[in-house]
């Protein structure tokens, strides 16, 4: 926890320094963004926009919820925010169909091509699974282990992908309330934090994929991705 707050407090101190009025921030739900957000000084004030990248995850702790976190970055800063508050795993693809035709959602979905920085953890399942999505009911034990059989190495965003940082195709992708992999590759600066030499595979991985633009971690991850 002391490596992942330090993590996170160099996070929290390059998004203060590259952010502008004219952004879009788009963030994603976790611990690293717990503690990140925290570590923001309120004294910057930049009228920028926040959206939240994916839905929400009722089974997580409130306070590690994509919308509790995208409020308060938009105080911390004195921004706008916009929140999609329904469940990030739809019941079924009909059901994530229909809520992606309402009024509201299109809205915020339509800011998902216009948002300029992204800032998130990674979830690790390579080559043990560590990914807090593994640990709280949001899968079914069954759900995971054909993710297990795709080869899935880590989470972003909600989606799940494999050694060379493409989604593994699953009924879970169909469910899925979050932005398309691919609209979040074309995001111009795609900011990543996290720590911890379990996350080396991972992290690899989304690099492979173009996952992201700037990774900021700890030594000991570092050293272990190159390595590799």
């Amino acid at each position: 926890e002391t490596v992942k707050q330090a993590v996170a407090l160099e996070g929290a101190r390059y998004i203060q320094r590259i952010i502008t009025p004219d952004d879009i921030l788009g963030i994603a739900w976790g611990g690293t963004m717990y503690y990140l957000i925290q570590y923001l000084n309120p004294c910057r004030k930049i009228d920028a926009r926040f959206v939240t990248l994916h839905g929400s995850l009722s089974c997580c702790d409130y306070e590690l919820d994509v919308r509790a976190l995208v409020s308060r970055m938009a105080m911390a800063f004195g921004g706008r925010y916009y929140a999609l508050t329904h469940p990030g795993l739809q019941g079924s693809p009909q059901q994530l169909n229909a809520l992606l035709r309402e009024d509201t959602v299109k809205r915020i979905l339509s800011l998902f091509s216009r948002t300029t920085i992204s800032i998130s953890g990674i979830g690790s399942l390579y080559p043990q699974p560590t990914s807090p999505l593994s640990r709280i009911q949001y899968l079914k034990p069954e759900e995971f282990e054909l993710l297990r059989q795709k080869d899935v190495y880590g989470d972003l965003m909600l989606h799940f992908f494999d050694k060379n940082g493409r989604e593994c195709v699953s009924e879970v992708r169909d469910r899925t309330l979050s932005i398309d992999l691919d609209v979040y590759r074309k995001i111009p600066h795609k900011v990543i934090v996290a720590s911890g030499k379990c996350k080396a595979h991972t992290v690899q991985a989304a690099l492979r994929g173009g996952l992201a633009d700037v990774l900021i971690t700890d030594r000991v991850l570092a050293q272990a991705i190159c390595r590799l």
